[in-house]
């Protein structure tokens, strides 16, 4: 499952780079590794690889349940915010699936690394404050805290 995803991804997220200018691929391999190396299983690698692909590409939920198991595509799902979806209700969706948390978590860790944008604005500082709120509040929410 986890090549699988893999495979989609370097499809889907080709063309993309990151707010550091570097293919968008390297953000998603560093939240699937970082959920590996906190004993995430093979379902949440997957969805960690997967977490964006809704949001930023053309695949939809449908595409994706032709391929992955419901569980998997309802996290990615969960953590695939809609437009005009308020950040704190898109965090409390976010709480009702302890997949979409784990997986939620090492990428926050990933979004607030700084060293991977070269210049640092106002408005980069301002990101990091909320995903830090956010990152505090949803390891506070279950009795696991990954390692991250």
């Amino acid at each position: 499952m986890i090549d699988e995803a893999l495979e989609i991804v370097k499809i889907a997220f080709a063309r993309k780079t990151d707010k550091g200018g570097k293919p968008y691929i390297g953000h998603l391999l560093r939240v699937q590794k970082t959920v590996a190396e906190n004993g995430g299983n093979e379902q949440q690698q997957t969805i960690a690889l997967l977490h964006d692909i809704i949001e930023d590409t053309n695949f939809t939920k449908d595409d994706l349940l032709k391929i992955f198991p419901p569980e998997v595509v309802h996290a990615v799902e969960i953590l695939t915010k809609k437009k005009g979806q308020d950040y704190s209700d898109y965090l409390s969706e976010i709480m009702t699936n302890e997949d979409a948390v784990f997986v939620k978590l090492a990428d926050l860790k990933d979004n607030m690394d700084l060293t991977r944008l070269s210049v640092l604005t106002e408005k980069d500082i301002e990101r990091v404050k909320k995903y830090h709120s956010a990152f505090r509040l949803l390891s506070s929410i279950y009795d696991f805290n990954p390692k991250l």
